[in-house]
């Protein structure tokens, strides 16, 4: 009979929080780095709205944490140069 991977939804969960895909790459550096990620984008996409940036933008699918890093920069301008007088 063939292994069918874990029958039980402990066994399961135990898999999942064990994946990584390539030696040391763990859920939470991959989720690390889509952070930064999202932070880069923000930032470019902030450059390209200024005119600070031309040319070709950076291609592919924005991270998910892409909202929440945009809303972060934009919040951390706003308190650099709307300094209550």
């Amino acid at each position: 009979m063939a292994q069918r991977g874990p029958q039980t939804e402990a066994g399961r969960l135990r898999c999942a929080q064990a994946k990584t895909v390539h030696g040391k790459e763990t859920r939470a550096i991959r989720a690390e780095r889509s952070r930064i990620a999202a932070h880069l984008e923000a930032l470019e996409s902030l450059g390209y709205a200024i005119n600070l940036l031309s040319g070709p933008k950076t291609r592919g699918r924005k991270s998910k944490h892409y909202p929440q890093a945009q809303q972060q920069l934009l919040a951390e301008i706003d308190q650099l140069f709307h300094t209550p007088g």
